[in-house]
């Protein structure tokens, strides 16, 4: 029986150690950040470290979101003089 707990207490801190290293990624993909894929890899690879993964995490709340681009105004080409 005390396995049994001592397996469910090791799943269960994974399964928090890994939803609060995956933090930065998350916020990433919610806010539609231009870079969420490069944010995601800063995450994996070095979020092991506390300066990686606050990187990651200042990336991913700072960033560019994909909505907030500039798009040039297209215009109506028969309203155009000529």
């Amino acid at each position: 029986m005390d396995d049994l707990w001592i397996m469910l207490t090791n799943v269960a801190f994974f399964l928090v150690f890994a939803a609060v290293y995956f933090i930065p990624t998350w916020i990433a993909l919610r806010r539609h950040h231009r870079s969420a894929i490069a944010v995601m890899m800063v995450n994996i690879f070095t979020g092991w470290t506390v300066a990686g993964w606050v990187v990651a995490l200042g990336w991913a709340i700072i960033g560019d979101r994909e909505d907030d681009a500039w798009t040039p105004p297209t215009g109506d080409p028969s309203s155009e003089t000529r």
